[in-house]
């Protein structure tokens, strides 16, 4: 990864952008695929880092809240009790977003199962990133209905 020209890092993070799936980005890109992954998760970092330094005090009017259903690696329901071969993680993934209505920017990004407590941490981080509202009620999480 040290010795892949900057050239080369910028078409791999374009072809991820565009949605190119890992392994054929490998393949076009003539790299393995960890450098790929490597690459990936290095950029995910800075970017998350980033939008912690600048999206802070945001004026917005109205916040649109959404949840995106995933899944990671394997349904829950079929992950095995004993898996050892099994990848960290499996299962199903939640991804919560808050976005400005009017701009468009992702104000507050989550990842994780839907769950109270993931969803308290949630709109205690998005609370914190908006100037023109209080802080959230600290206490015990709500419970979400419906699955999870």
């Amino acid at each position: 990864m040290n010795n892949c020209p900057s050239k080369k890092r910028a078409q791999i993070l374009s072809m991820l952008c565009d949605g190119s799936s890992m392994r054929s980005i490998s393949r076009v890109a003539d790299v393995s695929f960890n450098t790929v992954n490597k690459l990936l998760i290095d950029a995910g970092t800075v970017c998350a880092a980033y939008q912690d330094k600048t999206v802070q005090n945001v004026n917005s009017k109205r916040v649109q809240l959404a949840m995106k259903f995933g899944r990671s690696a394997m349904r829950r329901r079929r992950t095995p009790a004993t898996a050892t071969a099994a990848p960290q993680g499996p299962g199903d993934v939640w991804t919560w977003t808050a976005i400005d209505a009017d701009t468009k920017l992702i104000i507050a990004w989550m990842i994780g199962p839907r769950d109270g407590w993931v969803a308290y941490d949630f709109m205690n981080d998005l609370s914190g990133r908006l100037a023109n509202r209080g802080t959230a009620h600290h206490g015990r999480p709500p419970r979400l209905s419906g699955r999870g």
